[in-house]
């Protein structure tokens, strides 16, 4: 599901964490969680799903930042 985040897949991600196939914290490439991948890509509807299922906020990537270091870093970069 953190790749279906990177493409702001929202119900995609939502089906497979209620059915229980994903865990909200499963990691992906980097570490990065789905929050993660949403934070940094800035997709505000994806974050506000991803809250709903109590992601661990503390949780580092591979880089040491969390979801909420991340936010819109990607935006703004371009």
């Amino acid at each position: 599901h953190t790749e279906l985040a990177k493409y702001d897949r929202r119900a995609a991600i939502v089906a497979l964490l209620d059915s229980g196939l994903r865990e909200i914290d499963a990691p992906g490439e980097s570490q990065m969680t789905a929050l993660h991948q949403a934070a940094w890509f800035g997709y505000a509807d994806l974050l506000a799903a991803l809250l709903e299922f109590a992601p661990d906020l503390s949780r580092e990537n591979m880089f040491g930042g969390t979801a909420l270091e991340l936010r819109g870093t990607e935006l703004n970069s371009v």
